[in-house]
């Protein structure tokens, strides 16, 4: 059985399944923008991108008014709205209001018509931990960084990315770091590489995200103490990949991952 419902950026819910339910939804599935080269009676596709699509719910609300006002309400005091779809695993979007239609009162019961843009994939997120544990032992990493690793905290876990686009994502380390490196691999070929460029405690997120990129100790910014030689803004490639941490310390640290997954469609 499916669900549709609505969640706002702190996480309250409206939800589309008892007083208000969905009579017809559309906008679920692909729309892409190609262009094309073209060779005598032959074509060839040089470039795709998903453009700004719209979804649209027709709205039944049992409690009339009442129930049509509570949702403009809630619409009214959302900064950030989510569409979120439950159906055999649950997704969801970023989405703008577009309109709201009003209908008549018949029998207690009102219809609307609202109208959706979608402003990104269905994202599925996914939160994992890396075990980093303590690695004795002289540890050259095979990067152009005239830097030894005697002993150190480190972890790695294979990762499949099921989605249909690269997946964005945070790295949130917790501890003592010192110049702490992170890699992803396919098929043993290195794909990209963050390190951070200071010995420090605390809090430090790294967010590849991108209408919110950003790299933070204790929640304050720290961009300039990246390596700027590296890719930092980690992006997880379609299929399997190995994802390596490396703290540069001997204490404890824990490495935690928020990954984005990214479908054309639900």
């Amino acid at each position: 059985m499916r669900e549709l419902y609505f969640k706002n950026e702190i996480g309250i819910d409206f939800k589309l399944n008892k007083n208000v339910i969905i009579s017809s939804i559309e906008g679920l599935g692909i729309i892409k923008e190609n262009t094309y080269f073209q060779y005598g009676s032959k074509s060839e596709m040089f470039t795709t991108q998903s453009p700004i699509s719209q979804v649209t719910l027709d709205l039944i609300f049992f409690e009339g008014y009442q129930g049509y006002l509570s949702f403009v309400e809630y619409i009214k005091k959302s900064k950030v709205l989510y569409l979120y779809y439950r159906a055999v695993d649950e997704k969801y979007c970023y989405v703008e209001i577009v309109e709201l239609t009003k209908g008549q009162l018949e029998f207690g019961v009102l219809k609307s018509i609202l109208r959706l843009d979608k402003l990104s994939s269905w994202l599925k997120k996914r939160e994992i931990e890396i075990d980093v544990n303590e690695s004795s032992g002289a540890k050259v990493y095979p990067y152009s960084y005239i830097h030894t690793y005697d002993a150190s905290s480190n972890g790695k876990i294979r990762y499949f990315n099921y989605g249909h686009n690269p997946a964005e994502m945070i790295i949130k380390i917790v501890g003592h770091v010192s110049n702490p490196v992170m890699t992803i691999k396919q098929y043993g070929v290195i794909l990209q590489t963050m390190r951070l460029l200071l010995s420090s405690d605390g809090i430090f997120e790294i967010s590849s995200v991108s209408n919110d990129a950003y790299i933070k100790r204790n929640g304050v910014n720290i961009y300039d103490q990246q390596d700027f030689t590296c890719t930092n803004f980690l992006k997880l490639p379609i299929g399997e990949s190995e994802i390596y941490f490396e703290s540069g310390v001997t204490s404890e640290t824990k490495c935690y991952l928020t990954i984005f997954e990214e479908y054309e469609a639900n």
